[in-house]
């Protein structure tokens, strides 16, 4: 796996300004000019921001909390919001997906609920958050006691390198890893 030129930034800020400038900026050159499908949106602040400042359009939101779906539709006007993948329409396009902090909350389901995702949406770009876990630490987090399999622990989150090993199985080859972020890109070579 090779990291493609992108700048840490080693923020010292917290929250979503912090997640802005670890997250979003480092790797600006993969999602300005963008349309993109957000998995776990939240309130969709900083898709705000991306679209404002990046010129990154998150067109498709997904997110399992209603509060957090009509938060994120008061900021984000022109976005479709879904509650599930199973909502989605077939055969979607966009240029990138971002999951950010949402694979921990899926348990036992990453591998199935991953590929529901990748089998109704296609996208050249996964740009993914990802922390490991230490077995039994809690959810937490706004928003985290509102998971949708209600899961108390991080205990079946998948570590980078399954997630690395399974979206490859999945023709994503790994373009960067750092201690928070992978970025896939489709391999071309191969068919969905």
């Amino acid at each position: 796996m090779a990291n493609e030129n992108i700048k840490e930034s080693g923020s010292k800020k917290r929250g979503v300004e912090h997640n802005w400038y670890d997250t979003w900026l480092p790797t600006k050159k993969f999602i300005e000019n963008k349309k993109c499908l957000d998995f776990g949106i939240w309130k969709g602040l900083l898709n705000a921001r991306a679209r404002k400042e990046l010129n990154c359009d998150t067109i498709i939101g997904i997110e399992w909390d209603d509060q957090h779906r009509l938060d994120c539709k008061k900021i984000n006007k022109n976005i479709k919001l879904y509650k599930s993948i199973e909502d989605l329409e077939h055969k979607i396009q966009v240029d990138v997906i971002f999951m950010h902090g949402v694979i921990c909350l899926l348990g036992q389901n990453w591998t199935s609920t991953l590929e529901k995702l990748l089998q109704k949406v296609s996208s050249e770009i996964l740009h993914i958050r990802h922390k490991e876990f230490t077995h039994n630490e809690h959810c937490s987090g706004v928003g985290r006691e509102a998971n949708s399999y209600n899961l108390n622990d991080y205990n079946f989150s998948p570590s980078k390198q399954e997630l690395i090993n399974f979206l490859e199985a999945h023709n994503y080859n790994n373009i960067y890893f750092n201690q928070k972020l992978l970025l896939f890109r489709r391999n071309e070579n191969q068919h969905q």
